[in-house]
């Protein structure tokens, strides 16, 4: 933040819960005949929770890889397995919550 009006003591601190850095990639193969299979990372670097830049209340940096697959089976209906947080990385996305790790998603999907 470059300057503040209300809190002249806050300029030059790091906004609140937004990473400095993050980067991101993603990866789809596709075979209409065998699967679609998806593979998506995101880094994000530490993170701070309140405008003040408490070391103390510092999120950490964190690296999430979520994978997707799905095939059609009939003309309307498609399966899809989904794991996020596919390496079970334990983070903190704001201050008091914690991730709850991987996460395993199984839909059936048609269309009308």
């Amino acid at each position: 933040m470059k300057h503040c009006d209300e809190k002249p003591e806050l300029a030059g601190n790091r906004l609140e819960k937004i990473p400095r850095y993050k980067a991101s990639f993603g990866v789809t193969f596709s075979d209409p005949r065998l699967l679609t299979a998806s593979l998506t990372g995101v880094w994000k670097d530490t993170r701070d929770y309140s405008l003040e830049n408490d070391p103390e209340k510092r999120m950490g940096g964190y690296f999430t890889c979520d994978l997707s697959l799905s095939r059609r089976i009939a003309d309307r209906v498609r399966l899809s397995l989904e794991l996020g947080n596919l390496l079970n990385n334990h983070f903190h996305e704001s201050y008091n919550y914690r991730n709850p790790g991987r996460t395993i998603c199984f839909r059936v999907r048609t269309e009308f």
